[in-house]
């Protein structure tokens, strides 16, 4: 079985060094080793499979663009943070213009988002519960809840606005 392993493991190893280069272009990979070379390749994927490279492609360092999903997320947090107060009371009336801009935000615009914004009323007690609300709460389970629902496919927080 031993064996068997190490002759797969090999295999794999030798079959990936022959693929094209699919590397992203940042990473500390990247930073490392620059030249375009199978050598450079390996050390490339080795050194970004140790030193994650996902946290420099989602925080934009190490050479990566900062991705859309986080800038779209700050920007929904930032709009909850500056309109706590207004939002936990549109959300227990179901209506209201930091509310509808709140859920153009989340991705539902037009009829989506009266439909998203009575979505939320209905589930005021989860948004805002007693014990830890915040506007970092509200957003997540607002995503949540619109996400996990019927809205999901006409709603579309994560689409480019590129």
């Amino acid at each position: 079985m031993k064996k068997f392993l190490v002759i797969a493991l090999a295999f794999t190893v030798t079959a990936s060094s022959f693929a094209g280069d699919q590397s992203s272009g940042c990473g500390l990979g990247w930073e490392l080793f620059k030249k375009n070379s199978l050598v450079s390749s390996f050390s490339r994927t080795i050194t970004n499979a140790i030193a994650s490279n996902t946290i420099a492609m989602t925080s934009g360092t190490s050479g990566c663009a900062r991705h859309d999903i986080v800038m779209k997320h700050q920007e929904a947090l930032h709009y909850a943070e500056a309109n706590y107060q207004k939002l936990l009371s549109e959300v227990a009336i179901g209506s209201g213009e930091h509310l509808s801009s709140f859920v153009a935000i989340l991705g539902c615009e037009g009829a989506n988002g009266v439909s998203a914004s009575a979505l939320l009323q209905s589930q005021y007690g989860e948004l805002f519960p007693i014990d830890s609300a915040s506007p970092s709460h509200l957003l997540n389970e607002s995503t949540r809840t619109i996400y996990s629902s019927p809205l999901q496919s006409s709603c579309q927080l994560l689409k480019s606005t590129t």
